[in-house]
């Protein structure tokens, strides 16, 4: 089994933080032979910059291991006017929207500025066929909506309250 990251990224910040911080950690840290995919998704203005960036890093690394999609964000929400989404209900809605694309039956999502900060493997995110993950006793609006896009049918007052 193997499992698919996804990154969003929306800033200059976001990219840096990516660049130097998340990306190395998954290279030091992640065992690559159990990622299929790492798709990125970039503000189609940062799409030059992300990727002269990430190749210098995977030059630099000098790794093939890392099968990688970049995205322009403009390719996903192509149907849809992005002067009616602000920028938090963006993101939230590529997420689920690139789930379209995921070929594995998990995926990660990852934000740039979160490490990987020792030894991970597939085994430690997925157990007997389940994501782990910590639910919450709340359930709000985005979970709803998200429950409602994914056709989720399992109705449960708990939440782990990401997408």
């Amino acid at each position: 089994m193997k499992i698919t990251f996804l990154l969003l990224l929306s800033t200059g910040k976001d990219i840096d933080l990516a660049i130097s911080i998340l990306l190395p950690s998954i290279y030091f840290y992640f065992n690559l032979d159990d990622l299929e995919s790492f798709i990125i998704v970039v503000k189609d203005v940062d799409y030059i910059l992300f990727s002269n960036r990430f190749n210098q890093f995977i030059n630099k690394i000098n790794n093939n291991k890392i099968n990688y999609n970049i995205i322009k964000e403009s390719t996903i929400f192509h149907n849809y006017s992005k002067n009616d989404i602000n920028s938090y209900y963006l993101q939230m809605f590529l997420k689920l929207k690139i789930s379209e694309l995921i070929k594995t039956q998990y995926y990660l999502t990852l934000d740039a500025d979160v490490f990987f900060c020792g030894y991970t493997n597939i085994s430690h995110l997925i157990k007997n066929n389940k994501a782990v993950y910590q639910k919450y006793n709340t359930k709000d609006v985005w979970t709803n909506r998200s429950i409602k896009f994914l056709n989720y049918d399992k109705n449960e007052n708990k939440t782990i309250n990401q997408t």
